[in-house]
């Protein structure tokens, strides 16, 4: 009788427990809302930069302008959420160092010319080191990457049928 009473004791308890209502979250003008990181966007550029490399490299040309325009969204982003980064703005940044480099690769991807891409891949890296540089990470370092970041995307092109 007694490991029934405190078997429903407990019951009780846990019952209680789950009925109470969480409070909702802060809706109060104070809230602050969440701001993507410029550490996240550069880490996720970072990915459709790599991924661009391997797509134009296996002349998948598809996916290589689904990656530009990927890369492209996420330069857009850092203006939009971090319009200034160590007091510098940031679209003007964006303008200087990549800027030239995405109509060349846009190019090389419209024309499917796997030179034009290397070369307009070669200049993007070099303007992304650029503004690294410029902003005082120039330890942070991009170049060709030798392997791709995912094992189960294969870069090759859709062949029809």
């Amino acid at each position: 009788m007694k490991k029934l009473v405190v078997g429903a004791v407990a019951a009780t308890i846990l019952t209680a427990g789950c009925a109470v209502k969480q409070p909702p979250p802060d809706q109060s003008p104070q809230a602050k809302p969440y701001v993507i990181g410029m550490g996240d966007i550069m880490l996720t550029n970072q990915l459709h930069h790599s991924k661009l490399w391997f797509a134009g490299t296996a002349g998948n040309w598809p996916l290589a302008k689904y990656e530009l325009g990927e890369l492209h969204g996420g330069f857009a982003r850092v203006a939009t959420y971090h319009p200034t980064f160590k007091k510098k703005p940031t679209g003007p940044l964006v303008d200087e160092f990549v800027k030239n480099p995405f109509g060349e690769l846009a190019k090389a991807v419209a024309d499917k010319s796997e030179p034009e891409f290397t070369t307009g891949y070669d200049d993007l890296t070099s303007g992304c080191n650029g503004c690294h540089k410029e902003l005082g990470y120039d330890f942070n370092v991009l170049k060709r990457p030798t392997a791709p970041p995912f094992t189960d995307q294969d870069y090759a092109p859709v062949k029809p049928g």
